[in-house]
C-alpha cells in the first residue's frame, strides 16, 4: 500500500537534499546532514537548548519575516489550486516515487496499489464545517492520473471519506486544530481501507482472503 500524506511532497524535497540513489537512479539512503545529528543531540540533552528554541519561536512570532523563505511549504500542492513551478517539480518528486516503488514491488511480485490521506481543509472553509474548502483536492486527482498510468487500483481516500466528513466540524473525525484523524476518523479510514482492499475486483488478495460468497460457497444443507 502506496499511502501518500498532503505533507509528502514536501518530505521528499527535504530528504532529497541528502537522497543517495543506486544506479539506476532508485533512492538508496537518505543520510541526515551532520547538522541535523548535532540538532538532534542537543535536543535530547540540553535544556539550554530547548530554551533558546523557544525564544527563538517567540521572537519569529513578534515580527514579520524580512523575506519569505525559498523553502516549499509543507502542504504547497494542496493549498495552491495553480501550481507554481516548484510545486510542480516537487510533486513530479514524489509521484517518480511511487512509480519506481511500483517497478520495485512487481519485480519483486508484489501487488500495488495508490491511496492518499485527505485533510479537514479540503473538505471545508472553517472548523465548523462550512463554507468553500480552503484547500485543493487536486494533489489526489493527480494521484489517481498515476495510478491509471501504471494500471495500479487507486483508493481516493478523499471521495471515500467526503460523504461522511462533508459538513461535519472538525472535531468529528480530526483532532482540533491538527492535521491528524483522530479515533473516530481513524475508523472510517480504517473501513474506507479494509473495503476497498477486500473488493475482488482490485485483486489485491489471494484468493482464500476474500469474504465467502453465496456462489462461491455453493448450496448449504439443512
Amino acid at each position: 500500500v502506496i499511502n501518500v500524506d498532503m505533507t509528502d511532497a514536501h518530505d521528499d524535497w527535504l530528504y532529497s537534499k541528502s537522497l543517495e540513489t543506486d544506479a539506476d537512479g532508485n533512492p538508496a539512503a537518505v543520510r541526515p546532514a551532520l547538522s541535523y545529528r548535532i540538532e538532534q543531540f542537543l535536543y535530547n540533552h540540553s535544556y539550554t537548548y530547548h530554551y533558546a528554541r523557544m525564544v527563538g519561536r517567540w521572537l519569529r512570532g513578534s515580527r514579520e519575516p524580512a523575506e519569505a523563505t525559498s523553502d516549499p511549504g509543507w502542504f504547497d500542492w494542496c493549498e495552491e489550486e495553480e501550481w507554481s513551478e516548484r510545486t510542480a517539480v516537487n510533486a513530479a518528486r514524489t509521484l517518480d516515487i511511487m512509480r519506481r516503488i511500483t517497478s520495485l514491488a512487481r519485480e519483486s511480485g508484489v501487488r500495488v496499489m495508490f491511496s492518499s490521506v485527505p485533510h479537514y481543509e479540503q473538505f471545508a472553509g472553517g472548523p465548523e464545517g462550512g463554507g468553500e474548502p480552503t484547500w485543493s483536492i487536486r494533489p489526489h486527482h493527480v494521484m489517481g492520473e498515476a495510478a491509471r498510468e501504471l494500471s495500479v487500483p487507486y483508493l481516493n481516500a478523499y471521495e471515500a471519506l467526503e460523504p461522511l466528513i462533508g459538513g461535519s466540524p472538525q472535531t468529528r473525525y480530526y483532532y482540533a486544530g491538527d492535521m491528524h484523524f483522530n479515533p473516530r476518523g481513524y475508523r472510517i479510514w480504517a473501513d474506507a481501507q479494509i473495503e476497498f482492499l477486500t473488493d475482488p475486483a482490485n485483486d489485491l488478495l489471494p484468493e482464500a482472503m476474500y469474504p465467502a460468497t453465496a456462489e462461491s460457497v455453493g448450496p448449504q444443507s439443512d
